[in-house]
């Protein structure tokens, strides 16, 4: 190797290093895991059309609504009826393997709303804790939607500290989970 090419990759180094300083590559995002909050991500297939879609109100003006006008109390979807029945997962991964399934969606979506409905209405916070207990004791078929439980009954515990029982609830839903499920929870968490 004669100088002439010493010269040039110090030079083709010396550029590499100021291109990266001045465009810095951004890494790809992690794939979405479902959990219960709203997302507005590109990367998730969109929900089917029997949701609510986004188009209809922003957050936005959602709270700006609910600062105008007193919140009415509306019968919200019981967790644990809303649970995907496995026929309706296999059948909806069979007619579309590369999306999300309509019905985990639909799922996602009923915990997103009683989440929601507890961080206004915090005295609901133990009810949806028991619902999230039924929630993980009938679906373990069905693992990801076990952890979705699980993962929501661990933040409404972490979100309101002070409340023992809460804590207490959620210690027992940890021990109905199976090893599985608290290994998904744990991988989500590292997220």
């Amino acid at each position: 190797m004669n100088r002439g090419h010493v010269k040039f990759f110090i030079l083709l180094a010396v550029v590499t290093v100021l291109l990266l300083w001045l465009f810095p590559s951004r890494k790809p995002l992690p794939l979405p895991v479902p959990v219960a909050t709203p997302s507005t991500n590109p990367t998730v297939s969109p929900a089917p059309s029997s949701l609510p879609s986004a188009a209809h109100t922003t957050r936005k003006q959602s709270a700006e609504k609910s600062r105008d006008t007193p919140r009415t109390p509306k019968k919200l979807p019981d967790v644990a009826r809303a649970l995907p029945e496995i026929e309706s997962l296999r059948s909806d991964v069979q007619a579309h393997p590369h999306e999300t399934p309509a019905s985990m969606l639909r799922f996602s979506d009923v915990l997103a709303q009683r989440m929601e409905d507890v961080k206004h209405h915090p005295d609901h916070s133990m009810e949806l804790m028991k619902e999230f207990r039924d929630c993980v004791s009938r679906s373990s078929e069905i693992p990801a939607a076990q952890a979705m439980c699980l993962r929501n009954a661990e933040r409404l515990a972490l979100e309101h500290p002070r409340e023992t029982e809460l804590k207490r609830e959620w210690e027992k839903i940890l021990e109905l989970a199976t090893p599985e499920t608290r290994q998904i929870v744990e991988r989500i968490r590292r997220i």
